[in-house]
């Protein structure tokens, strides 16, 4: 599994961002969450481990959005989209109603997906102790 550390960027009306630099495409991996599957105070940091999967979607379980219990990591399924305009990345979808999704669509940097699988693994984890350092960040009114 390849695993980055992220840092609070900014957020929208629904949605929070964190980035990394990725130096070996030049690119920023950012990765968008929404606010309500977020824990409060919101983390200025967070973990994204990515892993291949090769499976049957169908037998996948992935995190259920507890409500009650933010802080329990996401662990979502996603597929590929798209790769062509992206010379850096590879754009990924979380599968499943759009209304349910645990994460935003990210364009991942290809050199942390060096295969670039049709599917993947993607958990996030949260550095609880960076907990309310989603401070000094831009907002934006606009929404993905």
């Amino acid at each position: 599994m390849t695993k980055i550390s992220l840092h609070a960027k900014k957020q929208t009306v629904n949605w929070l961002r964190w980035d990394a630099w990725v130096e070996e495409d030049k690119a920023d991996f950012e990765f968008y969450i929404p606010k309500g599957r977020v824990p409060k105070p919101w983390p200025g940091h967070i973990f994204v481990g990515i892993e291949a999967f090769s499976g049957d979607p169908s037998g996948f379980a992935q995190s259920p959005c507890d409500l009650d219990n933010l802080d329990n990591p996401i662990k979502v399924l996603v597929k590929r989209i798209e790769d062509e305009y992206h010379a850096k990345t590879i754009l990924y979808r979380q599968l499943g109603d759009n209304r349910y999704w645990q994460i935003g669509e990210p364009y991942i940097p290809k050199s942390l997906i060096p295969r670039g699988p049709d599917s993947l693994i993607i958990e996030v984890k949260w550095d609880l102790q960076s907990k309310d350092k989603f401070v000094d960040v831009p907002t934006y009114r606009d929404d993905l």
